[in-house]
């Protein structure tokens, strides 16, 4: 997909949609760093338009560019706060950064225009210069581009304007030194190389913790081997290609051809999906990227017209056109076991209800102080389940993290009061145990053929000590009143050590305490929940 996606320069559209809490690390998206071409090519389709339109209606353009770069800024700064993927990716919150360079442009070709002194440049580029080391090392990941964003983006333009006119100033003049300009010739092919390397070689050694990828000199090797690659790049295929004098127009149709063949490639892999038999697959170490986006929406239409949640909420309804509804709440934990459920009971004719939150706000633990704590959405939950005389079945899911966060006492009380919440009167409320919590992310315990380094796989738990660390658990949750605990250890611990796998080989985790959808969660269902979901 993200092959297709660079192939038609829209990366920066995939990669927005696909954003999210459960999605993949960056690390492992090989080509994460072509969502950048996408937007720099979506500005080059549509700004020379638009100054081609307003040229021939004879409109002010540099006004009208102006206008356009305050009006891409001020979305940018107000998607920082609230839309912070959408304004990472979308070409409308980074056209700004590139209008500037157009405003400067404009400028610097006005006729007449006045020569600032040597001092004044020399202090217009050094400060530009500073601007930029600023850039790479004291801006936050967090809101970014936002207001952050200014400082890349002026200190480039005082860089450019103090180069702008003869005599170049001090600080410009080192940009010209022959290794500097040098490094800017092969900075494209540099650009397409280094993500590259470095997302491979995260992927093959199973992750940046691994014991001797964290150093840094096998990651400026990496970059070394990039630097070689970039300068065969543009001697071998980009000067030849750009600046050759024959057979133009047949180069142009090569590469477009070659283009096309690599996007219908990577469409076909995606559509189809990749061959089931090749090594990789067959080695295991493939097996974690089988379920993408694993969980689907967190809200669907359906649920959103009948329930006014808000927008931290999970919020998920199967209709079997039935009159029983069984109703699964809690915390993501809820939200990963949906899928197989609601595909179980719709098989059955009977209606499934998703009701959660992300993290601690989930609307039975309610921590107050959490990210998520939404006391409105609580009480929209708690009157929808007890108006709603066709839940027969409550299914609790989540994290027993805050069993231990906050002691056996004060985890009861809590759930106890979930429960008489909802007027349990005439409903059955089962809260299920939750399956056994890694030691470590899933893909560490998947076999990495191509790893040269010496790592250590964890051990999966042992049902021993799952046993001794949930006693308290257990105890707590019997105490409750109306409330059938599910015990699910014997599923997933049949012998001492935990599975991680079903009988088929798929991987049952997504990451140390989620499970996938196909594999974990038909798991769950089948071991676990079926006699529940039958009675």
């Amino acid at each position: 997909k993200h092959t297709l996606g660079g192939a038609t320069f829209v990366s920066n559209f995939i990669l927005y949609f696909e954003g999210g809490y459960w999605d993949v690390e960056s690390h492992r998206k090989v080509l994460l760093h072509l969502w950048s071409l996408g937007v720099e090519e979506q500005f080059y389709l549509v700004f020379p338009i638009m100054v081609f339109v307003l040229y021939k209606i004879k409109l002010p353009m540099s006004a009208i560019i102006a206008l356009g770069t305050t009006a891409s800024f001020a979305l940018n700064v107000y998607c920082s706060y609230y839309h912070y993927s959408f304004n990472f990716y979308m070409p409308f919150t980074r056209f700004w950064e590139l209008l500037a360079g157009s405003l400067l442009a404009l400028y610097l070709r006005k006729p007449n225009i006045t020569r600032p002194s040597d001092k004044t440049l020399n202090i217009l580029s050094i400060a530009g210069a500073m601007a930029i080391l600023y850039s790479s090392i004291g801006l936050s990941q967090q809101g970014f581009p936002g207001y952050q964003a200014l400082f890349p983006v002026i200190g480039t333009a005082l860089i450019i304007y103090a180069g702008g006119f003869n005599k170049p100033p001090l600080f410009n003049g080192l940009l010209s030194v022959k290794p500097i300009v040098n490094i800017g010739l092969i900075s494209y092919p540099l650009y397409l190389w280094h993500w590259v390397l470095l997302s491979f070689a995260w992927i093959i050694v199973g992750g940046w913790e691994t014991k001797g990828f964290e150093l840094i000199g096998f990651r400026a090797l990496l970059i070394l081997i990039a630097f070689v690659l970039s300068i065969l790049t543009y001697y071998l295929i980009e000067k030849p290609i750009r600046f050759g004098k024959k057979r133009k127009g047949l180069k142009a149709v090569a590469l477009i051809v070659v283009l096309a063949g690599i996007g219908g490639i990577g469409s076909v892999l995606y559509i189809k999906g990749a061959p089931p038999d090749r090594w990789l697959t067959r080695s295991g170490y493939d097996g974690f990227s089988v379920e993408k986006n694993p969980w689907g929406v967190e809200r669907d239409d359906l649920c959103k017209k009948t329930y006014l949640l808000n927008e931290q909420s999970y919020c998920r309804f199967i209709d079997a056109g039935a009159k029983e509804m069984i109703l699964l709440v809690g915390d993501s934990h809820a939200r990963h076991a949906f899928e197989a459920i609601a595909e179980y009971n719709k098989d059955k004719g009977a209606n499934t209800l998703l009701f959660g939150h992300n993290g601690n706000g989930n609307p039975i633990i309610n921590e107050a102080g959490h990210k998520y704590y939404q006391p409105s959405s609580r009480e929209k939950i708690i009157d929808a389940i007890r108006n709603n005389t066709s839940i027969k079945k409550v299914y609790i899911f989540m994290h027993e993290v805050y069993f231990y966060k906050l002691g056996a006492d004060e985890y009861r009380k809590r759930l106890q009061a979930f429960i008489d919440d909802i007027n349990a009167t005439d409903r059955k409320i089962y809260i299920v145990e939750n399956n056994p919590v890694l030691s470590a992310h899933i893909k560490n315990y998947m076999t990495h053929p191509l790893n040269v380094f010496t790592t250590k796989t964890p051990f999966p738990p042992t049902r021993t000590y799952m046993l001794e660390r949930k006693k308290g658990f257990y105890d707590a949750v019997s105490s409750v009143k109306g409330l059938t605990l599910i015990r699910s250890l014997d599923a997933w611990c049949p012998i001492d050590n935990c599975l991680l796998t079903d009988e088929n080989g798929r991987w049952l985790y997504y990451d140390d305490n989620h499970i996938t959808t196909i594999a974990g969660g038909r798991f769950l269902v089948e071991k676990v929940l079926k006699p529940y979901l039958d009675e």
